[in-house]
């Protein structure tokens, strides 16, 4: 066997060396730059940069805004890299892989995260509508062309309706978000899958979601399914209302197909299952139980289907409240059809007196 020469050898260990501290030095710049973009308070683990082009974070923690929880994210390892044959396109294309991140929401901190990802504050939005500064610029333009992320989980707090605790969780949540291209346009594909789980972690349902959008023919179809089979957890979310609704029990299965087209019309088909659904509470003379009775049928399941549409940037277009009151006409009529009469209104919306909850009516 040929015997490798000593000045081969030295100028491996040279680049050996060479690349390790490139790599060191680029991993503190790394930190740095993460801990001037990112909100004060930020805490940042080890940084690794990663070959070719790319930095490895561990135990990243991003402060709730609202100072209510913990933290707002918390992620175990985070992956962002740039494709080599892509480096001098412009914006930068980062590719982010997220594993195990833990995001915990509130109402107080919720509007602040849909502000600050730049999506459209609504009217039919429930939230408090707080002010925030914008944040400064990152240090070099980028866009990330690929997201990824493994064994997720969400839980989102609501005092008024259970206190000390998550309403719900949303655990072994996995999903990718990415750039594709069709024909010769441009496509952005999301996709994902995840559990419900109980305070104990024990599972009781699932929710599921796909979306594909053309930004050249600002056109898009998405797909959303959300299954809970234990209703009682959320008995306190209408304690507030003019008229309370305690729910006990049921299942609940909801699918919501929607399309946008002109960039801004949007179609919504919403289908709902329920199964032995059991609320307290009354409308007008009628109670709920009466209502359930009127409209299940023998299995004690009861299905509907709607339909909506409208223009996203009109100020009037509620999608949940028209929803609900094709709901409410639908249930109304199958009622009467089996001789139970509904006088007064039954669910809660924009326009109702006193709908709003209270902690949105306090910001007001």
């Amino acid at each position: 066997m040929k015997k490798i020469p000593q000045r081969v050898v030295r100028w491996i260990l040279i680049l050996l060396v060479v690349q390790w501290a490139a790599g060191l030095g680029l991993a503190r710049l790394a930190r740095r730059n993460l801990l001037r973009v990112l909100p004060e308070g930020t805490q940042v683990g080890t940084v690794q940069w990663r070959w070719p082009i790319g930095i490895r974070v561990h135990d990243l923690v991003l402060p709730d805004p609202a100072a209510e929880r913990p933290f707002l994210l918390k992620i175990e390892q985070a992956d962002f890299g740039i494709p080599v044959w892509l480096a001098w396109v412009r914006p930068i294309p980062v590719r982010m892989i997220l594993r195990s991140p833990h995001v915990q929401l509130h109402t107080g901190n919720l509007y602040p995260v849909i502000q600050g990802i730049g999506l459209p504050s609504q009217l039919w939005l429930p939230v408090p509508m707080w002010e925030m500064e914008k944040p400064e610029g990152p240090p070099f333009p980028y866009a990330p062309v690929s997201l990824e992320i493994l064994n997720g989980r969400l839980d989102a707090f609501a005092e008024q309706i259970q206190a000390g605790r998550p309403a719900f969780s949303a655990a072994h949540v996995n999903l990718k978000v990415g750039l594709a291209v069709q024909g010769r346009e441009p496509v952005l594909t999301l996709s994902g899958f995840g559990h419900f789980v109980s305070g104990t972690d024990q599972i009781i349902g699932v929710h599921s979601m796909s979306a594909t959008l053309n930004p050249q023919k600002r056109r898009g179809t998405g797909f959303l399914r959300l299954r809970h089979e234990r209703l009682g957890d959320f008995q306190k979310i209408y304690e507030y209302a003019p008229r309370p609704i305690w729910i006990d029990s049921g299942t609940a299965d909801m699918v919501l197909v929607g399309e946008i087209t002109d960039g801004k019309h949007l179609r919504l088909t919403a289908r709902c299952l329920v199964e032995n659904l059991d609320m307290r509470g009354e409308v007008g003379s009628v109670s709920w139980g009466q209502i359930m009775h009127a409209v299940e049928d023998e299995g004690r399941r009861y299905e509907w289907v709607v339909h909506t549409e409208g223009e996203i940037d009109d100020p009037t277009f509620n999608p949940h409240d028209q929803i609900l009151r094709e709901v409410e006409f639908l249930m109304k009529e199958k009622a009467a059809s089996r001789g139970l009469k509904i006088d007064g209104q039954m669910f809660f919306y924009a326009d109702t007196p006193g709908s709003v909850g209270p902690l949105r009516s306090e910001k007001q």
